[in-house]
């Protein structure tokens, strides 16, 4: 084989991972103003990248995306009442996730960032809020469950909040996932 040959056969081996695949649909959600949220997939050889596509704009899924990209494999994904959730494995033994929806009332994006060992138990929906609980089996902060509200999942200083008790079921629909 001579040289141009062998450096054409090599830039079609690399090109494929230098590019990155396409974008693949995992699982879509629709809003209650009729946009729809796409959880999207791409394939590198370090692990999967995700996106979210929400009204037709691809977003990182993380926030960490960029220079500290989370690359994983996706562990669970649904559509319960209008809320896309989904974790991934990106590093034993942790699952980092996101609930996410638009709001019914205000049309803005309520959504929850998660990192946690065990897998989110019950979703509590409000028209203002989403708040996700799920068992603590880790040894970081002490109580039985770890509670995540969109009003405050922003702010690391206050999310988490681990409790003993399950939150109030008043003005919620709860859902066990």
């Amino acid at each position: 084989m001579n040289r141009f040959n062998a450096l054409l056969y090599s830039l079609l081996l690399v090109t494929p991972v230098c590019t990155g695949s396409p974008w693949e649909v995992v699982r879509t959600c629709l809003s209650a103003h009729g946009a729809v949220i796409a959880l999207l997939s791409q394939y590198t050889v370090d692990g999967n990248r995700f996106g979210l596509r929400i009204d037709g704009k691809v977003v990182p899924a993380f926030s960490e995306s960029g220079e500290h990209e989370v690359l994983g494999t996706l562990n669970y994904s649904a559509c319960r009442h209008r809320v896309l959730i989904f974790d991934v494995s990106y590093g034993p033994p942790y699952r980092k996730g996101v609930a996410v929806r638009i709001n019914a009332s205000s049309g803005q994006i309520d959504r929850i960032d998660f990192a946690e060992k065990a897998k989110p138990k019950w979703l509590y929906l409000s028209k203002s809020q989403i708040k996700l609980a799920i068992p603590n089996i880790g040894i970081e902060r002490k109580g039985k469950y770890l509670i995540y509200d969109s009003l405050t999942s922003a702010d690391a200083e206050l999310s988490p909040l681990a409790s003993d008790t399950l939150p109030d079921r008043r003005g919620y629909t709860v859902l066990e996932l």
